[in-house]
């Protein structure tokens, strides 16, 4: 075991004996270590570490001593790791913070508090928006009617897998590389952690107007966007998967409201039931059945849909806002306590619930790079 390789739950010190299991919920492959604390050597509190490790700033102060790190920091100060590869000589040489252990011990007491309240209120707001979305897909549902037929006999030519390039710095002057992270949970493309991608690779992924983009693999997969050209130039990567459609035969806003249907919701459950990861490749994305009327019902649909689904598409946008805020507040929270930056060794801890985020979501992993390697 000669090196770490860090993922969404950190990495852990050379100094730690460990042990590998495989995850779950992992996304890159259909193995991948998770190094968990057997033993600790020393006067240690591994759950102190463990919020010293979802910091953002550490993950910068490992920026120069990797293999193969490929970083992007967000307009809000996230980074979104590619890969990330420390060797265990390099990591053993890493300054860590280690204040008394009766103060690592408050500093845990204090943070698994407050942070339990925190992902209280975040998920109570996903709960509402779980709750609208099954709204959502049941009116969806009850405005779809046709014969059934295959997507792939929907589309122009064969869906493509997008570009394996981890993408370069945004410019304007290049295509937009639009991956499964920038896709916002309404739909759009985000302002934030913009990339471009170089003109000698894009022009096989050079997007056109009405293209349709499905995720391929981990907790996304199933999700959806529709390419405009209002969006600009855009290439799509490799976790994505492109459908051209023919338009008539079928039309990109109403394929977009079958993907928010009860049924596409089932159809991809039964998929994922049948693997041990969550993933969806394009000869299963060819064997989606579409409900199909004619092209003018189909405008009558997307109208109707549009008025029946504003209100709840502008609640839950609003939720995610709130969302958004909440987890940015837990983060810098965390990380003025165990910098000591907010002093809250005196602080009287009550009892408390701990609760967790239920989606487990408190970084974001960027899987561009290795997109087709398996």
């Amino acid at each position: 075991m000669g090196e770490y390789q860090s993922g969404r739950f950190g990495v852990l010190p050379p100094h730690f004996s460990l042990e590998i299991i495989s995850s779950p919920k992992s996304v890159f492959a259909d193995f991948v270590p998770v190094f968990v604390p057997w033993h600790l050597y020393g006067n240690v509190s591994r759950w102190y570490y463990n919020y010293i490790f979802r910091l953002p700033t550490f993950y910068r102060s490992l920026i120069g001593i990797g293999k193969g790190i490929l970083f992007h920091e967000t307009e809000s100060g996230s980074l979104n790791t590619i890969r990330l590869r420390i060797a265990m000589t390099n990591l053993n040489n890493e300054d860590l913070p280690l204040p008394p252990r009766d103060e690592q011990d408050q500093v845990v007491r204090y943070l698994d508090w407050k942070v339990s309240g925190i992902n209280r209120l975040i998920n109570a707001k996903r709960r509402q928006i779980a709750l609208l979305q099954e709204q959502k897909r049941a009116v969806v549902n009850s405005q779809l009617y046709g014969e059934r037929v295959w997507l792939k006999r929907l589309i122009t030519s064969p869906f493509q897998y997008g570009a394996n390039d981890s993408g370069m710095d945004f410019s304007p002057d290049l295509p937009r590389y639009v991956r499964i992270t920038d896709i916002s949970n309404d739909g759009n493309l985000k302002e934030e952690g913009k990339k471009s991608l170089n003109n000698i690779t894009t022009q096989p992924y050079i997007l056109s107007d009405g293209d349709i983009l499905f995720a391929r693999s981990g907790a996304t997969s199933g999700k959806t966007f529709l390419y405009k050209k209002e969006y600009g130039l855009c290439a799509f990567a490799g976790y994505l998967i492109r459908a051209k459609l023919d338009t008539n035969k079928i039309l990109p806003g109403y394929l977009m409201y079958v993907t928010d249907s009860s049924d596409y919701e089932e159809w991809k459950n039964s998929i994922f039931i049948q693997s041990t990861i969550q993933n969806i490749s394009a000869e299963r994305y060819s064997q989606l059945p579409i409900p199909l009327p004619s092209l003018d019902e189909q405008n009558i649909i997307i109208s109707l849909l549009n008025k029946q689904c504003e209100r709840i598409n502008r609640v839950i946008s609003k939720l995610n806002t709130e969302i958004a805020l909440f987890t940015e507040y837990r983060t810098r929270l965390v990380s003025d306590v165990v910098t000591g930056k907010l002093d809250v060794r005196g602080v009287v801890v009550p009892e408390f619930e701990a609760v967790e985020d239920f989606t487990g979501e408190e970084e974001t992993c960027d899987m561009d790079i290795m997109e087709n390697e398996e």
